[in-house]
C-alpha cells in the first residue's frame, strides 16, 4: 500500500514536446485524481523535457495494486524511430513511492516510445 508518489519523468525535448489532451503545450501532467487526491506539485518544463509530480492520498485509505497516476501526452517534433521516456531513479527529485513517509523502495522500469501509424506508447512504471 502507498499514500504518496513522487514522480519525475524525462523526455528528450529535441524529439518530443509535452502536450495536453488537446495537443496544446502542457503546463502539468493530466492526473487521475481518484488515485492520489492531494497534489503538492505538478510541473511540466517543456524546455528541459521534465515532468515533476508529488501526489498523496492522505484523507482516505492508501492505494494498493496497480493504480493509474495520470496520462502523459507527447507530440513528435520530427521523424524519429524511437526515443526514451525515462523515470528519474537517482538523486534529488527521483521517482519513489511512500507509505507514512517511508520509502517503499520502488523499482522503476522504463521503456521506449515507438511511433507507428497507431501511435502506441508503452510508458515507464514504478512498483515496489
Amino acid at each position: 500500500t502507498a499514500d504518496t508518489i513522487d514522480l519525475q519523468i524525462e523526455v528528450d525535448p529535441q524529439w518530443l514536446d509535452l502536450v495536453d489532451r488537446s495537443g496544446q503545450p502542457a503546463a502539468r501532467l493530466d492526473l487521475a485524481q481518484s488515485a492520489f487526491t492531494d497534489v503538492s506539485y505538478n510541473v511540466v518544463d517543456r524546455t528541459s523535457g521534465t515532468i515533476r509530480v508529488s501526489a498523496s492520498r492522505l484523507r482516505s485509505a492508501p492505494v494498493s495494486g496497480s493504480v493509474r497516476l495520470g496520462t502523459l501526452y507527447v507530440r513528435a517534433k520530427a521523424p524519429v524511430a524511437s526515443t526514451a521516456i525515462l523515470l528519474k531513479t537517482t538523486g534529488p527529485g527521483r521517482t519513489d513511492v511512500f507509505f507514512h513517509g517511508e520509502s517503499l523502495q520502488a523499482i522503476a522500469t522504463g521503456s521506449v516510445l515507438t511511433t507507428n501509424t497507431l501511435h502506441r506508447a508503452y510508458l515507464p512504471a514504478a512498483h515496489n
